[in-house]
C-alpha cells in the first residue's frame, strides 16, 4: 500500500514535469515557482530581500523551475519539521506504512490541499483516503508557518545574465548589452561582470538598476542542491503570478526524482 501511494504521487510529479512549460501564454516567457511568507497579488521591490533567501545571487526577484526549491525559501517551521520526523518514526516502528507514507509526503512539502486530493481520489482504497484527510486536518490543527506558494512566468533566461559563465559562454543578447555598457569581459564569470556594475558602492541593488536599465531580464544559476534552474527578475512587472497556492500535489523535477528516489526504496525493502 505504502508502495501504492509512492507510485500516484510520483506519477502525478512525472506528468506535471512534462507539461512543464504549457500556461506561459508568451513563448518569450517560462513558468516558475516563488515561495514567500508574504500574501499578495504583483511583487514589489519594496520587499526585496525579506524572504529566506539573503540575495547572494544578486538583488531582484527570486523563483525557481522546481516547486520544492521554490518551497525552500518559504520559512521553516523547525519544530513542525521536528514533528513530522518524531510522527513518522512512531508510524514506521509501529508498522502504518500508509501513515508513515503520508508523512513523509509531508516531509516533502505536501500541504493539506494536496492530501486533500488524495482522500478524495476514489483510486485509493478507504484506508488510504481516510488517513489522508487525517493528515490534512492534522496539519490544518498545527497550522505550521510553511508561507505561500505562487506559479509566475519570467523572461526568457536567454535574456539573463548567467551567475556562473564566462562572457565568451553567455547569450548572444546578453554579450552584447554587456559590451554596449562596457562591461563585458571574455573571461570574466557573469558574477563579476554583475559587481563590476557596481564597482564603487558593491551595491547589488545598484548593479541590478544598471543592468536593468541596460536591457538585461535578470541573472539564471543553477541550484547547486537541487539542480533546478533559478531565476532573479530585476523588474517587478517581468515576473507575472499566474496561479496562488495551485500546486498540485509535488509538481517538478525535484519532486520526480525525489519520490521516485523513494519508489525505488520501497521496491528494494518489499
Amino acid at each position: 500500500m505504502a508502495k501504492k501511494i509512492l507510485e500516484a504521487a510520483y506519477k502525478a510529479a512525472k506528468a506535471a514535469d512534462e507539461n512543464a512549460g504549457i500556461a506561459a501564454l508568451d513563448p518569450n516567457r517560462v513558468d516558475a515557482y516563488h515561495g514567500s511568507d508574504k500574501l499578495f497579488d504583483r511583487f514589489s521591490s519594496d520587499f526585496r530581500g525579506t524572504g529566506e533567501g539573503a540575495q547572494q545571487y544578486g538583488a531582484g526577484h527570486y523563483a525557481s523551475s522546481g516547486d520544492l526549491t521554490a518551497r525552500d525559501f518559504t520559512p521553516r517551521d523547525e519544530a513542525y519539521e521536528e514533528e513530522l520526523l518524531s510522527l513518522y518514526n512512531r508510524l514506521e516502528k509501529g508498522g502504518d506504512e500508509v501513515g508513515a507514507s503520508l508523512v513523509e509526503l509531508a516531509m516533502l512539502h505536501y500541504r493539506p490541499s494536496d492530501f486533500r486530493k488524495i482522500a478524495d481520489d476514489p483510486e485509493y482504497d478507504v484506508e488510504v483516503r481516510k488517513s489522508a484527510s487525517d493528515m490534512a486536518d492534522w496539519i490544518e490543527r498545527r497550522n505550521p508557518n510553511i508561507g505561500h506558494m505562487y506559479k509566475v512566468t519570467v523572461p526568457n533566461p536567454d535574456e539573463m545574465l548567467d551567475w556562473d559563465k564566462r562572457g565568451k559562454d553567455q547569450t548572444n543578447f546578453v554579450k552584447q548589452i554587456l559590451r554596449d555598457a562596457g562591461l563585458y569581459s571574455d573571461e570574466k564569470g557573469g558574477r563579476f561582470m554583475y559587481m563590476d556594475a557596481s564597482p564603487l558602492s558593491s551595491s547589488y541593488e545598484a548593479a541590478t538598476e544598471r543592468l536593468k536599465n541596460a536591457g538585461i531580464k535578470g541573472i539564471t544559476y543553477i541550484d547547486k542542491n537541487t539542480g533546478d534552474r533559478n531565476y532573479v527578475v530585476f523588474d517587478d512587472d517581468e515576473i507575472k503570478i499566474i496561479d496562488k497556492f495551485g500546486i498540485p500535489l509535488a509538481v517538478g523535477i525535484t519532486a520526480e526524482k525525489v519520490i521516485g528516489d523513494q519508489l525505488g526504496r520501497a521496491e528494494n525493502e518489499s
